[in-house]
């Protein structure tokens, strides 16, 4: 992974959904339907969203299983990478010290999870990355009911997205600092939706954006 370093989503580079009060970071640089040999960014985020179902997908071919599991492992370090270089302003303490004050929220792909090609990428990634910081493992947001998958026929509106979301558990409701973990950053729908539920339903923490990549659309 080494020439890679997180970025900040700013003006210059902001998703149209995303607003002043969004504070995203990204990791990679992907770009769609470019194919896996494009470019490192590609290979990842491809492998990391290998499906359960369909003709590719680890029901079928379970030989890529090692491909999603290595890129999940690739994403959880990057994280961990990013949070230990990151201090608080006022304090100056490191963030990887404030332990269970920071929540990390997998947000839900796009399956509800009794589904049987739920995908649990993010989860996984989150529990690595808590069981390594000590960070509050939140997984506080569902999906209730597939709308779609967003790079297909699905929905890039947050507010049929964050209908389609429900608030299951309160975990990152004493939280100072959330982080909501995503693969793709494309138009920023999904993680203003996400946001949007948690600080109505309990969440008073300032709530930040971790994806593994942007779309360079």
């Amino acid at each position: 992974m080494a020439g890679d370093s997180w970025s900040t989503v700013d003006r210059l580079n902001r998703p149209y959904n995303l607003g002043d009060s969004d504070f995203c970071f990204y990791y990679l640089r992907y770009t769609p339907y470019a194919g896996y040999e494009h470019s490192y960014a590609n290979q990842e985020v491809i492998n990391y969203k290998i499906p359960i179902g369909g003709a590719n997908g680890l029901t079928n071919k379970p030989s890529r299983a090692p491909h999603k599991q290595r890129a999940i492992e690739n994403y959880a370090s990057a994280i961990i990478e990013f949070m230990s270089s990151k201090t608080l302003r006022n304090t100056g303490e490191r963030l990887v010290d404030l332990g269970g004050q920071v929540g990390i929220v997998p947000a839900p792909t796009s399956m509800t999870p009794d589904d049987p090609e739920f995908d649990d990428r993010n989860v996984r990634t989150c529990d690595i990355v808590c069981d390594r910081t000590g960070f509050r493992f939140c997984r506080d947001v569902e999906t209730m009911e597939f709308i779609g998958q967003s790079h297909s026929q699905g929905t890039r509106s947050p507010e049929l997205i964050r209908g389609s979301l429900g608030r299951v558990a309160h975990g990152c409701d004493g939280c100072e600092f959330v982080f909501v973990v995503d693969d793709v950053l494309t138009t920023g729908a999904h993680f203003v939706a996400i946001k949007s539920l948690l600080h109505e339903s309990g969440c008073s923490a300032q709530v930040f954006g971790i994806f593994y990549a942007k779309s360079e659309l």
